[in-house]
């Protein structure tokens, strides 16, 4: 019995293995560890957890890619070290991929949490897109479930990580974050219908990222 559960876990891994960074030619020789790091995390979940849920894929693949091009790093040492980091970002993140919807920090909390956030420092953005049914479960749970890394290119998803990872508690950080990327583009929001906001949101424009974070953290340090 257990061997068919495995079987059919594995089977879903690699379902979402091959879409990671399917274009990206470098991934290509890391596809096994990304399989063995889920599959060993899913298995090493604590009794209750939900164990492998989508999405985790791609919290692991920057860390992947980053031990992987450290020039003294072996890619057996590569994978440990993803795998090892992966479990610390995880003991944060395992509440916002929590399937039961009473998690009081799960994924629902935080996107309400978002949308408070989006109302005290942008009040008329915020009712516009609540106006034309824009609920930020459309856009943000992916924004914040894999911390934006199917936003940007790879180059600045990781300097987006860079950012997330200095911070002291990583979601807070991510939500003013999230809350800056709405601003920056609201002239274009605000005038758009809600298939128009979709669009944006869907498939964020180009931008600074350096830019972003400093916006975020003007709006973190602001009064209002």
């Amino acid at each position: 019995a257990e061997y068919f559960r495995d079987k059919d876990l594995r089977e879903v891994i690699e379902k979402d293995v091959v879409r990671t960074h399917a274009d990206l030619h470098r991934f290509l020789p890391l596809r096994d560890s990304l399989s063995r790091i889920l599959f060993v995390y899913s298995k090493d979940a604590p009794t209750g957890s939900d164990g492998y849920r989508q999405g985790m894929n791609e919290m692991v693949a920057p860390l992947l890619l980053v031990f992987a091009d450290a020039p003294f790093v072996h890619v057996s040492d590569a994978e440990a070290d993803a795998f090892f980091c992966f479990q610390i970002i995880m003991k944060e993140m395992e509440r916002v991929y929590a399937v039961k919807e009473t998690e009081v920090l799960g994924i629902g909390r935080q996107l309400q949490e978002l949308q408070a956030l989006l109302r005290i420092k942008d009040p008329r953005l915020e009712a516009h897109l609540a106006q034309i049914g824009v609920d930020p479960r459309f856009y943000a749970l992916r924004w914040i479930r894999v911390w934006l890394t199917r936003e940007f290119d790879v180059p600045e998803a990781l300097r987006m990580w860079d950012s997330l990872l200095a911070a002291d508690i990583r979601l807070p950080w991510l939500r003013y974050i999230c809350v800056a990327m709405l601003i920056r583009i609201r002239a274009l929001l605000l005038v758009q219908d809600f298939s128009g906001c979709m669009k944006l949101l869907l498939h964020y424009p180009p931008c600074d990222i350096a830019d972003l974070l400093r916006v975020a953290d003007r709006l973190r340090i602001a009064n209002v």
